[in-house]
C-alpha cells in the first residue's frame, strides 16, 4: 500500500504543467503508463498482493468509477488466463485518477498461469488512449499445490494403545505405514474440491506400477487432528496396502483439484508403505555396541503382541549373549516387553540380546516375528531402565536416547542393585521421552 501511494506522490509531482492548471484539453500531453507492478512472475497465493498499473496524468474523472465493477472503456487492465475455462477472480478498481489496481478476491487462488497487459480499449476522459501500452505485458503464476502433511489412522492401532483418537504414526525407512485398515488423510497447502480429487487421485504400487483401488472422502471437522477440512481428504485403500511394500499416492500432472485453480504441471503427492515386518528394530552402533548403564531394558513392539501369543513364547526367542538370566513382562498395551537381568552386567563387557525368527509369535495384524539382534556395551550400573529400540514413535523423526534415566536425579545404584522399582510401561516411556 505505501509503494503504491508513493507511486501515486510521485507521478502528481511529474504531471505537466496542463494538468496541474485544470487545461480540460490535454491535447499536447501524451498518453503513457509509467509503470506496472509488480514485475516478478510469482504472486503468493492466499496472498492479497494486488497488480499496479501508474499512468502519467488522469484517465477518468474524480467519481467516473463509481460502482463496483468497471465497464471496459475504464478498465486499464486485460487478463489473460492460461487455460481459458478458469476465470482468474479479480476485480479492478481505480485509487486515484491516474492509479489503478487489481485485486485478487478475496485473495490468490493457488495454480493461477495468467498475463496481465493494458486494456488497448481503455480510452481516457479525453479521448486518448496509453501510447506505449503495448510494452507493458506481465506473465504471473501463483503458488502451486503441494501436500503438506499425511497422517494414518487405523482402528487396530486405537485398540493396541488404548486410545481414543491420536495414534503413533509408524514410518518404514522415513516414509508412512499405513496398516491394512488405515485410513489416510491428506492435507494439501491450498484448498481442494473433493470431487476432482477423487477423480483423479491414484494409488501406484511402487515395484509393480500397477494401480490399486481407493476411496477419497472429505475429512471431517473435529476429527484425530485439528486442520482445515476443506484442505484435507480421506483416502481408503481397497483392500488395504501390502505389507513390506511401497507405493505412491498422487494427483498427476496436467489435473485438477479445484474448480478455480488450473490444472497442476507437476505430480503432487506422498510415499506410503505398507505394514513393516513383525521385528524388534535394535539401534545401530558404530564402534561395537550401543552404551547402556542398566539391568532393566524396554522393548518396543509397535504393533503389539497378538492376544493369542504368550509373553512366554516371546521370551523363548530371546537370549542374551554371554547367557544371562533374565524375566520378561508385558505392560498393558502389549507393546512393551519389559526385560530385566539378574545378574549384574560387568562393566564395560559387551553383550547381544538376538530375537530369533519365530513363526508362532505374532504381532496384533498377525504376522510372524522376523529375527533382529542388538549389541551394547555396558558403560555403568544404575537405577532405571534402557531402551533398546530404534523408535519412530509418534512423530516418526525423533532419534531416540539409548540409555535414559527414569528421573534427573536418579542416582547411581550400587553394583549389587540389578533391578529399579520404576515400572516400565508405555506411559513413563513418553514422559522420560517428552512424549506426553
Amino acid at each position: 500500500m505505501a509503494l503504491v501511494w508513493l507511486l501515486a506522490v510521485i507521478s502528481f509531482l511529474f504531471l505537466p504543467h496542463g494538468v496541474l492548471s485544470g487545461d480540460p484539453t490535454y491535447e499536447n500531453i501524451e498518453l503513457r503508463v509509467i509503470s506496472l507492478l509488480p514485475k516478478q512472475q510469482y504472486i503468493h497465493s492466499f496472498s492479497t498482493s494486488p497488480i499496479t498499473v501508474v499512468f502519467n496524468r488522469p484517465v477518468i474523472r474524480l467519481g467516473q468509477d463509481y460502482g463496483s465493477v468497471l465497464p471496459n472503456k475504464l478498465n486499464p487492465f486485460r487478463v489473460v488466463p492460461e487455460e481459458a475455462d478458469v476465470a482468474v477472480p479479480v476485480v479492478a478498481r481505480w485509487l486515484t485518477t491516474n492509479v489503478a489496481r487489481l485485486e485478487a478476491k478475496p485473495s490468490w487462488v493457488s495454480d493461477l498461469r495468467f498475463n496481465v497487459s493494458i486494456n488497448p480499449d481503455l480510452v481516457a476522459f479525453d479521448g486518448a488512449q496509453a501510447a506505449n501500452a503495448a510494452d507493458f505485458n506481465r506473465a504471473y503464476h501463483t503458488s502451486p499445490q503441494r501436500v503438506s502433511f499425511v497422517k494414518a489412522s487405523s482402528d487396530g492401532l486405537r485398540r493396541i494403545y488404548q486410545a481414543e483418537a491420536d495414534t503413533p504414526q509408524l514410518e518404514v525407512d522415513g516414509v508412512l505405514e499405513v496398516p491394512p485398515d488405515g485410513v489416510v488423510a491428506v492435507h494439501f497447502a491450498f484448498p481442494v474440491d473433493v470431487a476432482l480429487v477423487a477423480q483423479a487421485l491414484r494409488l501406484v504400487h511402487d515395484q509393480s506400477q500397477h494401480s490399486v483401488g481407493l476411496s477419497v472422502e472429505a475429512c471431517l471437522p473435529g476429527g484425530d487432528w485439528d486442520w482445515d477440512p476443506a484442505h484435507c481428504v480421506n483416502v481408503t485403500v481397497a483392500g488395504g496396502l501390502l505389507p513390506g511394500q511401497t507405493y505412491r499416492l498422487f494427483l498427476p500432472a496436467h489435473t485438477r483439484y479445484h474448480p478455480s485453480a488450473m490444472s497442476i504441471t507437476e505430480e503432487v503427492g506422498v510415499a506410503l508403505a505398507g505394514l513393516r515386518p513383525f521385528q524388534v528394530h535394535f539401534h545401530t552402533a558404530d564402534r561395537g555396541g550401543v552404551h547402556t548403564q542398566y539391568q532393566r531394558f524396554a522393548v518396543w513392539l509397535e504393533h503389539g503382541l497378538h492376544a493369542n501369543t504368550s509373553v512366554d513364547a516371546l521370551a523363548a526367542v530371546l537370549a542374551f549373549d554371554p547367557p544371562m538370566p533374565f524375566s520378561t513382562s508385558l505392560d498393558a498395551t502389549r507393546t512393551l516387553v519389559e526385560l530385566a537381568v539378574h545378574v549384574p552386567i560387568p562393566l564395560n563387557s559387551t553383550f547381544s540380546l538376538t530375537v530369533r525368527d519365530a513363526s508362532d509369535v505374532r504381532d496384533t495384524f498377525g504376522q510372524p516375528l522376523t529375527g533382529s539382534a542388538g549389541h551394547f556395551i555396558q558403560s555403568f550400573g544404575a537405577a532405571g531402565f534402557a531402551i533398546l529400540y530404534d523408535s519412530v514413535m509418534f512423530d516418526g523423526t525423533m532419534d531416540v536416547p539409548l540409555s535414559v534415566l527414569a528421573s534427573s536425579n536418579t542416582p547411581h545404584a550400587p553394583r549389587d542393585v540389578t533391578v529399579s522399582t520404576v515400572p516400565i510401561t508405555l506411559e513413563n516411556v513418553q514422559e522420560i521421552l517428552g512424549w506426553g
